[in-house]
């Protein structure tokens, strides 16, 4: 169940429609079930989008995301790769809602602004430039 008040809201017939139209919009942009539908680990191969990577071919694996929902995004990912990723970086217009694994990698979660760029954007650009 998505929306907490769900039996609240759907009184008749025609709201229970409704509210099941909602349910079913939210949990399709729902980023960590994307992301765990999309992206999976298999031992030392990561597997996005059916395309094939060996991690036993890279020293060190970075995460670099940014964007609206990119903060939910790097913490998936995150959570997904464990000790596997060196570290990361993710600029958005707020921290993540879903909870960090504790064998999670350092992520830094940069905050800026949407949709006029600001001061904090170029910063937090800069940073993840370098």
């Amino acid at each position: 169940m998505v929306l907490t008040n769900k039996f609240e809201i759907a009184t008749n017939n025609i709201r229970e429609k409704a509210v099941s139209i909602i349910e079913a919009g939210l949990l399709s942009i729902n980023i960590y079930k994307q992301v765990n539908e999309k992206v999976n680990l298999i031992q030392d191969t990561l597997i996005v989008l059916g395309q094939r990577y060996n991690l036993k071919d890279y020293n060190r694996v970075f995460l670099v995301a940014f964007g609206k929902g990119s903060s939910d995004f790097a913490a998936s990912v995150g959570n997904i790769l464990s000790w596997r990723l060196s570290g990361g970086i993710s600029l958005d217009i707020k921290k993540p809602d879903i909870p960090m694994f504790e064998t999670s990698p350092d992520i830094d979660f940069l905050i800026g602004t949407h949709p006029l760029p600001s001061s904090l954007n170029v910063v937090a650009t800069r940073r993840i430039e370098n």
